[in-house]
């Protein structure tokens, strides 16, 4: 009985989209089980993991769609650009 529930409930998770709950909920029923959570905090913690991982894609869709270019190192920076900058980083001897 309980595998079905399992393999059910593993179904609507991915016919709903849940990549990250379907990805933890082994995890998080294990902790829920150990830790004696009630249904609440069990659903708690796994819709938490849910909205982190989609905020996250959020960001990162974000980032893709303004196109920053690659983050700058100073070693790379062109000094020529701005000669009057200080080439040495802040509290550097």
């Amino acid at each position: 009985m309980e595998q079905m529930i399992c393999e059910h409930l593993t179904e609507n998770l991915t016919r709903l989209k849940l990549a990250r709950m379907h990805e933890v909920l082994d995890t998080v029923v294990s902790i829920a089980e150990h830790d004696n959570l009630s249904y609440r905090e069990f659903l708690d913690r796994l819709f938490e993991e849910e909205a982190a991982a989609k905020e996250q894609r959020r960001i990162d869709m974000d980032l893709r769609m303004a196109g920053p270019p690659s983050a700058k190192t100073i070693e790379k920076y062109d000094f020529t650009f701005h000669p009057q900058l200080d080439k040495k980083p802040d509290g550097a001897l």
